[in-house]
């Protein structure tokens, strides 16, 4: 029926009971915040995290479609030299052609004239 009680529960009279009391709400408290303080920072740290991750991903991305933009005026500008290229080699042959024509005809016309 009785409860042993401890040498030190027996030495304690209740000014010195409720001082221990207290101490020990104190340092329950205290133990408390210090959990919550360093879950804080661990939320602190995992956003950090987060927002660093999304960072890098967003730089990423946009490094990407710059790397695609440059590569579409490249091939664009490619293309244009190709076209004027071959434009340019086309108008020559025309040219060619034209002075052809004009040398066969100031043949043609030379010998309707005949010699003199």
């Amino acid at each position: 029926q009785f409860q042993e009680v401890s040498p030190v529960e027996k030495s304690l009279d209740p000014k010195e009971e409720y001082k221990a009391f207290l101490l020990k709400q104190v340092e329950e408290q205290k133990a408390r915040r210090e959990r919550e303080a360093a879950e804080k920072r661990r939320e602190e740290e995992r956003i950090a995290l987060k927002v660093e991750n999304d960072l890098e991903k967003i730089k990423r991305e946009y490094e990407a479609d710059l790397a695609k933009q440059k590569a579409k005026e490249e091939q664009a500008r490619r293309q244009n030299e190709e076209l004027k290229a071959t434009q340019d080699a086309k108008r020559k042959k025309e040219v060619e052609e034209r002075e052809r024509r004009v040398k066969k005809e100031e043949v043609v016309v030379v010998e309707r004239k005949g010699p003199p």
